[in-house]
């Protein structure tokens, strides 16, 4: 069973990492971004770490540690999960890792968006749905390249 995500803690993040899928330096990474309450957080949390293990999700993924109080924190009471692709111009496997993150999250009605590290580094921590590169929603037949993904990836 994976460390507990709602513990008392002076970290921000749980992190959980496939030493086998390690990512090029200078890769365009991104990441699918849930939401989930703390109530729910231990399931998710243990399946998440288990898939990223076996090679099922991407290379790594962390969890917010629903003590830590982050003045960035834009959903109180929630946790965010972070689950990392190796580059978010490689559509097919951001929406591999999507469809799979469906299974493993057992999600059935949650949007579920991505971003880039890229936007991250440049500050965009809140954003509409044109503001993530892709979304994911029930009934989860394919992924949403938004207008700002086909901009960044030249379409």
């Amino acid at each position: 069973m994976a460390e507990n995500p709602c513990r008392p803690s002076v970290d921000a993040w749980l992190r959980i990492e496939n030493p086998s899928e390690a990512i090029e330096e200078n890769a365009h990474v991104g990441k699918w971004l849930l939401y989930i309450d703390c109530g729910w957080i231990r399931p998710v949390w243990d399946q998440v770490v288990t898939d990223v293990q076996a090679g099922l999700l991407g290379p790594s993924a962390k969890v917010s540690m629903c003590k830590y109080k982050s003045p960035l924190a834009t959903r109180p009471g929630k946790h965010v999960v972070c689950i990392y692709t190796r580059s978010w111009r490689d559509q097919a496997d951001v929406e591999r890792v999507a469809r799979q993150l469906v299974k493993t999250a057992k999600l059935k009605k949650m949007v579920i968006s991505y971003k880039s590290d890229e936007q991250t580094l440049d500050g965009t921590y809140q954003w509409n749905a044109d503001g993530a590169l892709y979304t994911f929603r029930a009934p989860y037949e394919s992924v949403v390249v938004s207008s700002q993904g086909l901009a960044r990836l030249g379409g």
